[in-house]
């Protein structure tokens, strides 16, 4: 203790100093871990990757990391290496993380086949309601998720990725035709985008 006084007197943020003494990093300050115990409960603290964060703090730097780690995943999917690819649909599909509806969504206007394909196959394992309770309200996430999928479908010329998307879609209107739910989302007045609608579904058998 006394070396590692010393040590401070000469560098005030020598990491291993601070932690044989009992610091940690709080806000960007290090601050005894017995006093930030103690405010703890009362502030609402959560230890992620050895520093006490607020639960904002903690969520923000998770959807940080996860949103870093697809980009990387999906830009792996456009590969032509075949094991590059399959390693990196299959982390992609093992996604278990708390906010699908707003890391996915943004895959569904890839020019790529590929990567939209994924991208429908990963959110259509995700539950449109966040619940078993079929009452419940769709979050406003998962109905923005909803509203992607159907311009998806809309405009999607593969069959491949089309047939996928309309199993995804068939979770948030489970009551409802997939032609009825196309058209729910169409301006009124929208002939063309209607008749879109119905294409689709007859192709799909889904009437």
């Amino acid at each position: 203790h006394k070396v590692c006084g010393l040590i401070l007197k000469i560098d005030p943020n020598h990491e291993m100093a601070r932690k044989e003494l009992g610091y940690t990093v709080f806000e960007n300050e290090w601050i005894l871990e017995k006093d930030l115990r103690k405010k703890q409960l009362d502030l609402g603290l959560v230890k992620y990757k050895g520093e006490w964060v607020s639960r904002k703090e903690q969520s923000r730097l998770i959807f940080k990391e996860e949103t870093e780690q697809l980009a990387t995943l999906f830009k792996s999917v456009e590969s032509d290496n075949h094991i590059v690819v399959d390693y990196a649909v299959r982390k992609i599909m093992a996604y278990k993380g708390k906010r699908p509806y707003e890391l996915f969504p943004p895959y569904l206007e890839s020019p790529h086949e590929s990567v939209r394909l994924v991208a429908v196959s990963a959110l259509s394992q995700f539950p449109a309601l966040g619940s078993k309770n079929r009452k419940k309200s769709p979050t406003q996430e998962a109905v923005g998720a909803a509203r992607k999928l159907f311009n998806l479908a809309l405009l999607e010329p593969s069959p491949k990725v089309l047939k996928v998307a309309s199993i995804c879609l068939r979770k948030f209107h489970p009551d409802e035709t997939f032609r009825h739910a196309l058209e729910t989302l169409v301006k009124p007045g929208d002939a063309g985008t209607i008749e879109r609608a119905r294409e689709i579904a007859t192709q799909l058998l889904l009437k």
